[in-house]
């Protein structure tokens, strides 16, 4: 956040009250290389705000 707070710096945008957020539970991603389609999966959920359970997991991965 930190990071993404410099980056921004002198965008008109007030990020002092911007928090982290971590859904519990998290998917977590294995150690194989479908980490691309894990990332792509985890960004689709957020986009429709389906966060409340997070609807795959590692397991689901060679079906996506």
């Amino acid at each position: 956040v930190d990071i993404l707070r410099t980056y921004m710096k002198g965008m008109d945008l007030d990020t002092t009250n911007w928090s982290l957020c971590y859904p519990d539970p998290c998917p977590q991603q294995g150690s194989g290389d479908d980490y691309v389609l894990f990332t792509c999966k985890y960004m689709e959920c957020l986009a429709r705000r389906d966060t409340q359970c997070f609807p795959f997991t590692q397991d689901d991965m060679p079906s996506v």
